[in-house]
């Protein structure tokens, strides 16, 4: 039987009938027996960790020197390998950046695509490209809109003006006409 169950079984309602209360727990047994649980536990792992730490001591004292040093060789040409694989990835990472920089990437977008080329992420690479792309063809706009000459501000055809009146027009003059009325300066300049 349970010890921390308390049943009374005098208790009765009105009816007669004996009524069982709820069942209570000890709450302080309970951490007793949690607390002992857990020093155990930790006994049993202190343990386990000495006799592993023997082991290795075991082990390492039994170790030939031939032994010994294969293994730091072995340690050493895994870290020698692991520095020649970063030394590898920033020269490629590198050169990629350079020739998108060529191509007229920003300094940003170069790296990143450099960098998710070298990765061998081919959807970031295409994402940079096609934000690449749109900025140049803004870019060319812009300076198609800069180079673009002023539209001819009248119909060329109506000017009156002869081959000798245009001789006798001063050069900014002549430019000025030329700039307004393109059509006629091509007739009367030639």
């Amino acid at each position: 039987m349970d010890e921390n169950k308390n049943i009374n079984p005098e208790a009765t309602d009105e009816s007669g009938s004996a009524e069982q209360k709820q069942p209570e727990i000890d709450i302080q047994a309970a951490l007793a027996q949690s607390m002992a649980n857990e020093k155990r536990f930790k006994a049993a792992l202190d343990k386990t960790s000495s006799e592993l730490a023997d082991l290795k001591k075991k082990y390492n004292a039994k170790l030939s020197e031939d032994e010994k040093a294969s293994i730091e060789k072995a340690e050493k040409e895994a870290e020698h390998k692991a520095y020649v694989e970063s030394l590898e990835r920033f020269k490629a990472v590198t050169e990629a950046a350079a020739r998108f920089r060529a191509l007229g990437y920003s300094e940003a977008q170069a790296q990143k695509a450099a960098e998710a080329q070298y990765g061998g992420d081919t959807d970031e690479v295409l994402r940079i490209q096609m934000e690449y792309q749109v900025d140049l063809e803004k870019r060319i706009k812009a300076e198609l809109m800069k180079s673009m000459p002023a539209p001819a501000t009248g119909n060329d055809d109506e000017v009156q003006m002869t081959k000798e009146q245009f001789r006798k027009l001063s050069y900014t003059e002549q430019l000025k006409f030329k700039q307004e009325h393109p059509t006629a300066y091509e007739r009367l300049a030639h």
